[in-house]
């Protein structure tokens, strides 16, 4: 990959590969130290997998844009660019973040207060559950962007809309999951707890959710997912800050080195809540795994 870099060019962007060489070189050294430090090998492996996938694409990227111009070098700059780009907006890329996380967490933290509490009620009363499934079902079902021009005419403001909208996207999966480890507890484990006088709380809160945190676990890291997704949409329609404004803001003009960066933050973004959403699952299910 760094050989590739000093193969000659069809374009002017030279000047931009220190950017790219300095962050290859701090990626490499990172490895290098959690290889000599850490024991996981597991993580190592992924690790190195990971950083090896990348150098095949910023290889593949810089012999077919900016060295061969088979793909046109203004909509492909040379990665050293887009690396350029992320230094010299670091500030906009901050605030851009911190905006998403905000509204995203705002709207799937009250999707988690209202959905779990309503799975569990609905999912606990058998006269009641498949209705509530079909309901839950045929709810999920529609894209939650479409309520936009609604939530925008009744809403005060667009980030409330977007808050909405990410309430409506993880709602409905975290319901949907919960009803689903709810219904799914064995009915031996609850007449085994009956029998032992356990009381209605007792029995919700040590056996009935304990059974179906996998379930719930699943339905939130589905409705998270979701979540960004309608993020990025929402804030590329009409958001004023935002990884996703940021995109459709330099999209308009033509401004491809930037449109990739956003493009790699958001993705980066995604990967680290998706990592950490893991952990936490692993975490409260250990004793599932033991």
């Amino acid at each position: 990959m760094l050989l590739i870099q000093f193969l000659p060019s069809q374009t002017g962007a030279e000047e931009y590969k220190p950017y790219l060489l300095v962050t290859v070189f701090i990626a490499e050294v990172t490895f290098l130290l959690f290889s000599a430090f850490s024991k996981k090998e597991d993580f190592l492996r992924d690790f190195g997998n990971i950083l090896s996938v990348i150098y095949v694409v910023i290889s593949a990227w810089t012999i077919l844009a900016p060295k061969t111009q088979i793909l046109d070098p203004l909509i492909f700059p040379a990665p050293g660019e887009v690396v350029w780009y992320l230094v010299k907006d670091t500030s906009k890329l901050s605030e851009g973040a911190v905006s998403s996380l905000k509204t995203v967490f705002t709207g799937y933290i009250y999707a988690l207060l209202l959905g779990v509490p309503m799975g569990v009620i609905l999912g606990s009363f058998q006269q009641v559950r498949p209705t509530a499934t079909h309901i839950v079902n045929f709810a999920g079902a529609i894209p939650p962007i479409v309520f936009v021009p609604y939530s925008i005419a009744l809403l005060p403001s667009f980030d409330t809309v977007s808050k909405f909208i990410i309430f409506l996207s993880a709602y409905w999966p975290i319901m949907k999951g919960t009803i689903a480890g709810v219904s799914s507890v064995e009915k031996g484990i609850l007449d085994t707890a009956k029998s032992l006088s356990v009381g209605t709380v007792s029995l919700l809160l040590h056996v009935i959710i304990p059974s179906a945190l996998p379930n719930i676990f699943a339905g939130a890291a589905q409705g998270l997912g979701v979540s960004f997704l309608m993020l990025t949409s929402a804030e590329m329609i009409g958001g004023q800050s935002g990884i996703g404004y940021y995109v459709q803001y330099y999209a308009k003009f033509g401004d491809y080195p930037r449109v990739i960066l956003g493009i790699i933050i958001l993705g980066i973004i995604i990967c680290l809540i998706s990592v950490l959403s893991t952990a936490l699952q692993r975490y409260f299910l250990r004793w599932k795994n033991s």
